[in-house]
């Protein structure tokens, strides 16, 4: 059987802490069905792009701030409840994030998370970012302008 350097599967394995894991750089973790309560310790994986923690008892999201963006971010049949409990990842750009069912309102989770493009299987549309009290720039990534030329030397701004 090939292995994935870049993944570790950690699934059903009674994991506790991901302290517990070896040293190593993965790209993907799976961790579901196991009995994490928190990720503080989840910076260990520098690398990380695909978290799948579902199925545990996570009660915190402390740790995954850390990340500037995550690719995938299951989070699914955990008892988190609350605006509250998801914070910690209101920061981080998360291209598509599953949350547990039943959740709060899908716009207010929408305002609390701006950099969430897709949530629960669905794109966030800009409609509902507009109706979550976000702006347009949060959803719009920068456009790249050529530089403005400078005024000439010596012509004033001013007639």
């Amino acid at each position: 059987e090939d292995r994935d350097p870049n993944a570790v599967d950690l699934r059903r394995s009674g994991l506790t802490s991901f302290s517990q894991v070896p040293d190593c750089h993965p790209e993907v973790v799976l961790a579901s069905h196991n009995r994490l309560r928190g990720l503080l310790d989840i910076g260990i994986f520098d690398s990380l792009w695909v978290l799948d923690v579902s199925h545990n008892s996570l009660c915190s999201l402390e740790g995954l701030q850390t990340f500037a963006t995550l690719g995938s971010l299951n989070l699914a049949g955990n008892p988190l409840n609350s605006l509250q409990a998801i914070g910690p990842i209101a920061s981080v750009t998360i291209l598509d994030l599953r949350l547990p069912e039943p959740f709060l309102a899908r716009l207010e989770t929408v305002a609390q998370l701006p950099k969430v493009w897709v949530l629960d299987g669905k794109y966030v549309t800009l409609r509902e970012r507009r109706a979550a009290g976000e702006t347009e720039q949060v959803l719009t990534p920068p456009r790249l302008h050529p530089p403005q030329e400078p005024p000439l030397a010596g012509r004033s701004e001013e007639h």
